[in-house]
């Protein structure tokens, strides 16, 4: 029998929606619950530890997005097919991670003189990051490795709506091969299948 699935995030894309390609990657029906404001703060002393998004498995809770969407991977057969290649897309992910933190601390940011300064850092250092991604599509044959789909492309991809918000832009459309990368994943039928359907989110369509 197949696992059931339950995912819990807030009524955005954010770091959530490269789980939710690889469930419907997997072709994976999955519930979902997405929570405003008032019902996070109700239920957030419930959780592991207090943060989202987290994966219910047949009933049992799982955290970490990270942790999540290498399990599902592993799944999906996109974790890569040894040690060096599972390094090569480990690098990636943990390099979109450190963008991601970047970005939490901006909008977590409570002072507004402050959170003006990070915007500026923002705008510096993720076109020196996403120069450095393209090259990387470029030498690997239009993929993050191994001129082949794994879970470094998903989730780069699955992020970049969280990245349109937070830039304020599409900052892919400045980098031929990151873009042609995001249309071809985006393109995948079940994920495409997957997109169209999905509810709007609460900052961005």
């Amino acid at each position: 029998m197949a696992p059931s699935y339950k995912l819990t995030y807030f009524k955005s894309r954010g770091i959530a929606e490269p789980t939710r390609y690889l469930l419907a990657y997997l072709g994976q029906d999955f519930k979902e619950i997405r929570l405003d404001s008032d019902a996070w703060r109700s239920m957030k002393s419930n959780t592991p530890f207090g943060k989202l998004p987290i994966l219910e498995i047949d009933g049992k809770v799982v955290h970490q997005s990270l942790a999540i969407n290498r399990y599902l991977a592993r799944k999906a057969g996109l974790i890569g097919k040894n040690d060096w290649e599972m390094l090569k897309i480990d690098m990636i992910v943990e390099t979109l991670s450190d963008l991601m933190a970047l970005m939490r601390a901006y909008h977590q940011e409570p002072d507004e003189s402050v959170k003006a300064r990070k915007y500026r850092e923002l705008e510096e250092i993720f076109p020196f990051y996403y120069a450095r991604l393209e090259e990387h599509v470029r030498r690997n044959n239009n993929y993050f490795v191994n001129g082949t789909l794994s879970l470094a492309d998903i989730q780069f991809v699955g992020l970049q709506d969280l990245v349109r918000y937070t830039l304020k832009r599409d900052l892919v459309n400045n980098y031929q091969h990151l873009k042609n990368l995001t249309n071809k994943v985006r393109s995948i039928p079940s994920i495409r299948a997957y997109s169209e359907k999905r509810p709007a989110s609460e900052y961005y369509n």
